[in-house]
């Protein structure tokens, strides 16, 4: 019934409508209604470019987190205790920027890992750093 009103009221307004009237044809079928279209067009291209825009630096940023994580794990497996303590002290840095499952996976492999060499290394004695007898 609403629709019927509006519509009524409308035509009441502008007058029966063909697509033959002096104004309409011609804007529908000329360079007005073709700008509209490209104007509507560029503004779908325009947020779907920024779409694309984000996507490719948030894959950016993710591939530079796990080539600093894939440093880190390396120098935690390191043979000296320095670079390995250096590579653990930065997974404990990346844990905390990367997402959650990332995390998650830092940790598991410095528990399935790294602490358990860590752990399993005889402890130095002060003999042992003066070349003791």
């Amino acid at each position: 019934m609403g629709g019927a009103s509006i519509g009524w009221g409308a035509s009441a307004l502008i007058g029966p409508w063909t697509p033959e009237k002096d104004f309409w044809h011609p804007f529908l079928t000329g360079p007005p209604a073709a700008g509209l279209f490209a104007l509507v067009g560029a503004v779908i291209a325009y947020f779907a470019a920024g779409k694309a825009s984000q996507v490719a630096r948030d894959t950016g940023a993710r591939e530079a987190w796990w080539s600093r994580a894939g440093w880190a794990i390396e120098m935690a497996r390191a043979d000296a205790v320095a670079d390995r303590l250096l590579g653990i002290r930065a997974l404990g840095v990346l844990i905390d920027s990367g997402s959650e499952e990332d995390g998650e996976m830092i940790v598991g492999f410095l528990e399935e890992t790294v602490l358990r060499a860590v752990d399993s290394e005889p402890a130095a004695t002060d003999n042992d750093e003066e070349g003791g007898a």
